[in-house]
């Protein structure tokens, strides 16, 4: 049985005063790539006949309205070519061509859009109205201008043309669109809002062969990602008060034996030497400090102990992230401000029960 230990970190901010607004973007690269149908796990938003290939997701975070989330692709080939059985030619293989596409969900409407216009820019969202909601995912994918009946379950294809190149991303000024200007955002990690993303982990143009489908081999694969994160007023943290959420850990499991529970142990710690949680002003170590606790799920959080995470199999499971346990006194002493802790949380998968 393959295990995969995932880590991530994630950033508390507590604010005395009041929150700043923001846009964050994230974006995920797949790391394993496999071929599905659509309306199978994780190509719900496409249809029965239509064959199709994850890439990557583009996640944006915001505390205010924005307008016409834009991905602007450069270096990036039209159409992508694959090679393997089809059911024209089972034992000889047959080249077939893929375009890139986007899925994103807005309020209720979840719409796919190919990205054909490359560098002169591909709306994320269908819709002329703001984008109110604190968290936007984009999903992008390759699709198939073949149905998916033509390919052959348990088969591989081998990516034999098309290149993948890098992106950045832009949000309109106003609600007139891209004609009264953009705003190019920075996505995690480039340091820079001009300077492009990956589309593929390593800044590789090529997919590495070979691509299944349907693999009925593949390992099981356990995924962590945190959603809705969101900076909150200090005094609402007050030991006493309800505890106040922070984000929600999601985790995706891949691959499992259908018929048996699965499970992980997640872990919180940060790089302080002391057994609690501090948030500091301005995230310095070195500045004033204040104790806080975390509360898991509903399992009080020691800092690194495992907590189960039982009863898993196939799909997708979340839980919330609160804060709690704040002395009313040792903040209103302290130096007004914002406040911070980067806190690692670590899922280590178990093995079935």
């Amino acid at each position: 049985m393959h295990f995969r230990r995932m880590c991530l970190i994630i950033t508390l901010i507590l604010m005395a005063n009041s929150v700043s607004a923001a846009i964050t973007v994230r974006y995920t690269p797949v790391n394993t790539f496999v071929f599905m149908k659509g309306g199978s796990p994780g190509a719900e938003a496409f249809k029965s006949n239509q064959f199709v290939l994850p890439i990557g997701t583009l996640t944006f975070d915001s505390d205010e309205p924005y307008y016409d989330p834009t991905i602007y692709l450069s270096d990036n080939s039209t159409h992508f070519w694959f090679y393997g059985p089809t059911s024209w030619n089972p034992t000889k293989g047959d080249p077939t061509a893929f375009r890139m596409a986007r899925v994103s969900t807005v309020g209720s409407k979840t719409t796919m859009k190919m990205l054909d216009w490359g560098t002169g820019g591909d709306s994320l969202a269908t819709t002329d109205k703001a984008i109110t909601q604190p968290q936007f995912i984009a999903y992008l994918y390759l699709v198939s201008d073949q149905d998916a009946s033509v390919y052959i379950e348990n088969s591989v294809y081998d990516h034999t043309s098309g290149d993948f190149g890098a992106f950045t991303v832009a949000i309109a000024n106003t609600s007139a669109g891209h004609s009264n200007g953009v705003t190019l955002l920075p996505v995690e990690g480039t340091g820079s809002a001009t300077q492009p993303t990956d589309v593929l982990i390593g800044g590789i143009t090529a997919i590495p062969p070979l691509v299944p489908y349907g693999d009925p081999d593949q390992p099981m694969n356990f995924a962590l990602s945190l959603i809705n994160q969101q900076p909150f007023a200090i005094e609402h943290a007050y030991a006493g008060l309800p505890p106040v959420r922070i984000a929600t850990a999601q985790v995706t499991l891949a691959n499992a034996v259908p018929g048996r529970s699965y499970g992980v142990n997640v872990t919180f710690t940060n790089n302080e030497v002391s057994e609690k949680f501090h948030i500091h002003l301005d995230g310095d170590p070195l500045q004033a400090a204040i104790e806080y606790s975390l509360v898991f799920g509903t399992a009080a959080v020691e800092k690194g102990k495992p907590i189960p995470w039982k009863d898993m199999n196939s799909g997708l499971y979340v839980r919330d992230i609160w804060v709690t346990g704040i002395s009313q006194n040792t903040a209103q002493a302290a130096p007004q401000g914002n406040y911070s802790d980067t806190v690692t949380i670590t899922i280590t998968p178990t093995d079935y029960i």
